[in-house]
């Protein structure tokens, strides 16, 4: 057998690397490439893609039926002829079309994506690439990389194009810890800034030109009531509860951006309470024997400023409180839509507004279930409401065994609605102003979806909304900034990003 040894060549500097000074051995009688000592250096010490390139299968390649004493010809340089899209959500399915461009029995060829090479993708990578042939590559276009796509293969590189993510990264967040974001808030424009649970615990400002690190000084304030606000001077504060035996309401003052927090003479004496905080401010409402009472800051101070608010609803099923930073009270409950052979349920919910005296209305809270609610939970989020609804599917024949399942529903202070959002804890992040409600999910198809109450309401077969990452990524946290626009934070393979739309992502016609 003639062996041919073939000098490794330089990529061109768009691609971010470049080959060591190895050689390839091409087996001319099956066309066959594999790597003999060299490798793709990365210029950020990243993993090479000749590295991944090797870590194919092997095997025989394309023989031909022509040619001297049955000697097949050899595997052909790459040619690549089109790539399509050139735009699409992370997720979207790339096609690369010429010759030349291998398939999984030969080695040595590799797909190496983003202007750095963050990503290097063979034909045996079965989690993203969809099908690798001689003349077709098709794969899903993978975060975090953007920009150039570029085949490598024994015989040279060539560029197959340049692919813009619709959403892209804008900072990644060096200081984030591996911890719970008990609470966000958009400050200003294209800004968002998470509470984390650590020990003690911190807040990040994320903005166009970095992160910076707050201290927040909190002992013993119960984690699971902290909420941010902005006060009067626009500048961020928060809320809690105290762990004391006889709780008193918290108040974390803007000390230099700073956090430091200070018990109010205010004790809650309830057995229910709900607090909340945002953009609009903050407020705190607490139910006692007489009734609901609501507690709000006043200049550097907190001060109870309405009650009693008589409640009707006390006694009713499953039976759920919340707030919004507007100074809304809200209160949700389940009730029977159905009769003896399709015993429906379905949440209902009455409102304090800001100004008002009295729970009023009876507005729908979440979407019907099938046969009984078995959950029905309230959650402040910031200018909004999260509503979820767990339901059981009983089979009255006994043929089958309970089904159960939980929905999210959205509801701004302002009256915009989501109802019947997927649930995903993992996923699952949301956002309001006073009149928008936005969700992100996770799809049927494990795509990360944003949808907003402007949206039609998804169906397991028809997720709705504008698909950003695939596989769904961790959530972190989901704010809409100054100009309504989305600030979403996720976490992936072990590192914290905040994403925002890419200005260089022109959607293709049709």
């Amino acid at each position: 057998m003639r062996r041919i040894v073939l000098a490794a060549m330089m990529l061109s500097p768009v691609l971010g690397c470049e080959y060591d000074d190895g050689d390839w051995d091409l087996d001319q009688s099956s066309g066959a490439a594999t790597a003999r000592g060299g490798r793709p250096s990365m210029p950020n010490g990243g993993s090479s893609v000749g590295e991944a390139a090797r870590t194919g299968s092997g095997g025989t390649g394309n023989r031909s039926n022509g040619g001297s004493g049955g000697t097949a010809a050899p595997y052909p340089a790459p040619k690549i002829t089109s790539m399509d899209p050139r735009t699409g959500a992370y997720g979207t399915l790339v096609t690369i079309r010429g010759e030349g461009l291998g398939n999984p029995n030969l080695d040595g060829f590799a797909l190496a994506i983003g202007n750095q090479g963050e990503v290097a993708l063979t034909p045996t990578d079965d989690d993203t690439v969809v099908s690798w042939t001689d003349d077709e590559i098709t794969f899903r276009f993978p975060f975090p990389a953007e920009g150039a796509v570029a085949l490598e293969a024994p015989k040279g590189a060539e560029l197959a194009g340049e692919f813009q993510p619709t959403w892209h990264i804008a900072q990644e967040v060096d200081k984030a810890p591996a911890a719970t974001v008990l609470a966000s808030i958009s400050p200003a424009l294209d800004h968002i800034a998470l509470l984390f649970d650590t020990m003690p615990k911190s807040l990040l400002d994320i903005g166009p030109d970095g992160v910076t690190e707050h201290a927040v000084m909190a002992e013993d304030v119960d984690p699971s009531s902290l909420r941010l606000y902005l006060n009067a001077q626009k500048k961020i504060e928060a809320v809690g509860v105290s762990t004391d035996a006889a709780p008193k309401i918290v108040h974390l003052r803007n000390v230099d951006d700073d956090l430091v927090a200070k018990a109010t003479t205010l004790e809650l004496g309830a057995t229910e309470y709900a607090v909340a905080g945002g953009s609009e401010g903050a407020a705190v409402w607490m139910h006692r024997d007489a009734g609901w009472f609501r507690a709000r800051p006043s200049g550097a101070t907190w001060a109870q400023d309405k009650g009693p608010v008589a409640d009707a609803h006390a006694s009713d099923p499953d039976r759920a409180i919340g707030a919004t930073s507007d100074g809304s009270l809200f209160v949700a409950w389940s009730v029977d839509t159905g009769n003896l052979l399709d015993d429906m349920e379905a949440a209902r919910m009455a409102k304090v507004g800001p100004a008002g005296t009295k729970l009023e209305g009876s507005r729908v809270a979440g979407p019907s279930v099938d046969d009984y609610v078995t959950q029905l939970t309230l959650r402040s989020s910031g200018d909004g409401l999260v509503v979820k609804t767990c339901g059981s599917d009983v089979d009255p024949f006994g043929l089958s065994g309970t089904s159960y399942y939980c929905f999210a529903s959205l509801h701004a202070a302002g009256g915009a609605s989501l109802l019947r959002v997927p649930l995903n804890e993992k996923s699952a992040a949301y956002a309001f102003t006073n009149e928008r409600a936005v969700a992100a999910y996770c799809s049927s198809d494990q795509t990360w979806m944003i949808q907003t109450d402007a949206d039609v309401a998804p169906t397991p077969e028809t997720p709705v909304g504008e698909a950003v990452l695939f596989p769904c990524p961790e959530a972190v946290a989901l704010e809409v900034n100054g100009e309504g626009d989305y600030l979403p934070v996720v976490r992936w393979a072990g590192k914290t990003y905040l994403l925002e739309r890419n200005p260089k992502a022109v959607v293709d016609p049709g």
